[in-house]
């Protein structure tokens, strides 16, 4: 009697650590997409969800600080507030007077977030860019500027992540810009401005 009771215990232990175990190794191989929503920011830019929660990004933060890039000919200073707004394809968005418009999506190489890499990878887009009589439509990368007028349009980030088995249309892409002062043109793309 006391043998079977002893065996009993035994295959109740045994089975509650298989238990474990199985639902341990079926939760650490689940890979999460998160819905393509974007949540309005107040500055009039878009967060897209993100991580492993799927929770929005956080909203830009608008600074107070502004930085004085030059005059125009009625000697008044133009100041361009420190701010970025996002944008989809073919979605014109206007910042401190310069409006940007993604018009085409040219590559996408960058690296799937759910594998590691060599390389981090880039986005190519085509952007056209006015403010007043001027426009001008240039090829611009992920973290790179291109020089317009007096002032550098920047890339700064491109949503959603990539990820291994899932395909990104160009349509659900995301672009966050910047306006900079010319003189804070980083990685410059002046030299590929799309006639």
């Amino acid at each position: 009697m006391k043998t079977k009771i002893v065996i009993t215990i035994i295959i109740i232990i045994f089975a509650l650590v298989s238990l474990s175990i199985s639902s341990v190794m079926n939760s650490s191989q689940k890979t999460i997409a998160c819905t393509e929503e974007a949540k309005i920011c107040p500055d009039g830019s878009s967060v897209s969800r993100v991580g492993p929660k799927c929770e929005f990004s956080e909203c830009p933060k608008v600074a107070t600080q502004t930085t004085v890039i030059g005059t125009t000919t009625q000697n008044t200073n133009i100041v361009i507030p420190n701010i970025s707004k996002t944008t989809k394809l073919n979605k014109k968005v206007t910042i401190s007077g310069v409006s940007i418009t993604p018009i085409e999506l040219i590559s996408d190489s960058r690296c799937p977030v759910d594998v590691q890499c060599v390389w981090a990878g880039t986005v190519d887009i085509k952007v056209k860019i006015e403010s007043g009589t001027s426009v001008q439509e240039s090829r611009i990368s992920l973290g790179s500027s291109v020089k317009f007028l007096n002032v550098g349009v920047e890339l700064k980030n491109v949503l959603p992540q990539p990820y291994v088995r899932v395909s990104i249309k160009p349509e659900n892409y995301y672009f966050e810009f910047n306006v900079v002062p010319a003189e804070a043109i980083k990685n410059s793309n002046t030299e590929k401005p799309i006639f």
